[in-house]
């Protein structure tokens, strides 16, 4: 048992042999192939016809808060760090703001595949298994989680990014005195911090992941990658607890949660196609073991290190698939897939990567004789999923869900009613207003124009600050339900009372209408008027991350 052990692990601890070498193997040219076709990933979906106008108000809220407010983390909550606001927030115009996030956070989603890439090093090319594991995301995805993945308000993109980085970073520590590695670790440790402040959730593959490897395939890198996780996760934990707020981290273990998790998942994948890749993902490891057995010298582990790896990051999934559906918080949020969207974006680059390898085996002409056809048919699935485009600049893109039916069709025409009669605060339904506070803030240049609804504490010294500043201010409501109006303004007020009066008895209703598609708002203004129940703000509305 002990000689198995013994073989099974890597040899050396003090460096990763394999690591360093697939590092090296790689060419530059290579990498900066992928990092284009990262950045060109992004722009053909960004300016899509099909993503560009299907942007709701999680997506456009963080051109607001990179305007109006930056706060460390997205408004309302104590997770999700606003960090791509942060890089953008010198761009003063919201709607370029927003095309520029939207383009970061679908080039950086872009480079999903690198993360499972770096972690399992396949000896074929890294632009081969690139272009495979990319084309297979975007076939097996359906529209809607492509757009959650890709260009919605999502942390996944960033975070696992950074995760990469930090993996390359630690992949070569030896052999150059001790200010190169030391210079590595710490820019490590500094990317996998902002990581899990981005997507703390991250932690929970990971720990099991690098634990693993620790256990199988023990390196430095594995022991300071672990260590990294921990670390970045006390310190996400400890400035989320700084920040304050109620926590939804109990766990409700449940078969039923589990279920509903699948069937959420099954709804946004193709499962044929993604059964038939996991069918080849088991056949090509066991094919891969084999080779491995049959070539075996007398040091070599026992078992092929990519199975190890590709057995660790499958364990690592399934364990975040038994745990975050019984989660509370994912559980008040109706198990919705985007909490589920690392993990088949984990699993789906899995599955291309080993079946790639087994087909290339390290025989160059294969990957050679493999790469065109491989390539090409990841352009066509990106421009199939794309198509059609609106190369920027292009009035056609609105960046913002605009199709009708949707709340956010109104936008434009709330935005101009409000710009009309000099409103400056916009209340009710949180996929209504924050898009019309957009659409307001980009058709007049004006950074005081506030919403008033979920998310909208964050705000609430401003908005307050305008109403002591004007006595008589209007606002415009886009609910019909006058008690949903009075909600939101006891939420955003963060009280039931205007200048010593209840809400009440402090609003009259000025002008009532309806918008070209069919939706209700009012006008409603802040005085003395018919006096009317009170409405106790009910805890779950709107929108939850």
């Amino acid at each position: 048992m002990r000689q198995f052990w013994a073989h099974l692990i890597s040899p050396n601890l003090a460096e990763d042999p394999g690591g360093a070498q697939w590092l090296a193997d790689k060419s530059y040219q290579h990498w900066l192939t992928v990092i284009a076709l990262c950045l060109l990933t992004g722009t053909v979906l960004t300016w899509s016809l099909r993503f560009c106008n299907a942007h709701d108000a999680d997506s456009v809220i963080l051109s607001i808060m990179a305007q109006q407010k930056l706060t460390l983390f997205y408004w309302g909550q104590n997770r999700y760090m606003n960090l791509l606001p942060v890089v953008t927030a010198w761009i003063d115009d919201i709607s370029t703001n927003q095309q520029v996030q939207v383009w970061l956070r679908a080039s950086l989603a872009a480079a999903y595949p690198l993360f499972v890439i770096v972690l399992l090093r396949p000896k074929a090319s890294l632009l081969l298994c690139f272009a495979a594991a990319l084309a297979a995301l975007l076939t097996i995805f359906q529209f809607d989680l492509i757009r959650i993945l890709w260009t919605d308000g999502q942390p996944y993109g960033l975070s696992l990014a950074l995760m990469t980085g930090a993996m390359l970073l630690t992949s070569r520590l030896g052999g150059r005195g001790i200010a190169w590695p030391l210079a590595c670790v710490v820019l490590g440790s500094v990317l996998v911090v902002l990581a899990m402040l981005v997507n703390a959730s991250l932690i929970i593959v990971a720990a099991p992941l690098f634990g693993l490897l620790i256990l199988f395939a023990p390196s430095i890198q594995n022991v300071l990658l672990l260590a990294m996780s921990l670390g970045g996760y006390m310190v996400s934990k400890k400035l989320s607890n700084w920040i304050g707020g109620r926590e939804y981290d109990n766990i409700i273990f449940d078969p039923a949660n589990l279920s509903t998790a699948w069937n959420r998942i099954m709804a946004e994948v193709d499962g044929t196609a993604l059964g038939l890749l996991a069918f080849l993902f088991v056949g090509g490891l066991i094919v891969t073991q084999m080779r491995h057995r049959a070539a075996r010298s007398g040091g070599d582990p026992v078992v092929a290190p990519i199975a190890v790896r590709s057995i660790a990051l499958s364990v690592a999934c399934l364990i975040y698939m038994m745990l975050v559906p019984n989660i509370e918080w994912v559980i008040l949020n109706i198990s919705h897939v985007r909490y589920f969207g690392l993990i088949l974006v984990l699993v789906t680059c899995l599955f291309a990567v080993v079946i790639v390898e087994t087909l290339v085996d390290g025989e160059r002409r294969i990957g050679m004789a493999l790469a065109p056809p491989v390539l090409l048919m990841a352009a066509l699935v990106l421009f199939r999923t794309s198509w059609p485009i609106a190369f920027p600049p292009s009035d056609q893109c609105s960046f913002i869900a605009t199709e009708p039916g949707g709340a956010a069709q109104s936008s434009e025409y709330y935005a101009r009613v409000a710009l009309d009669r000099d409103i400056h605060l916009i209340l009710g339904d949180y996929w209504k207003v924050w898009p019309a506070v957009f659409e307001a803030i980009r058709l007049s240049g004006r950074e005081d124009i506030y919403g008033m609804t979920l998310r909208a504490e964050e705000m609430r010294p401003q908005i307050l600050s305008r109403l002591d500043g004007n006595a008589d201010e209007r606002l415009l409501c886009t609910d019909r339900d006058m008690q949903v109006c009075l909600q939101w303004l006891t939420f955003s007020l963060g009280s039931g009372e205007y200048h010593g009066k209840p809400l009440s008895e402090a609003i009259e209703v000025v002008e009532e209408g309806t918008t070209p598609a069919g939706q209700y708002y009012r006008i409603i203004d802040l005085k003395e008027g018919e006096p009317m129940p009170d409405a106790a703000l009910s805890e779950g509305s709107g929108q939850s991350r």
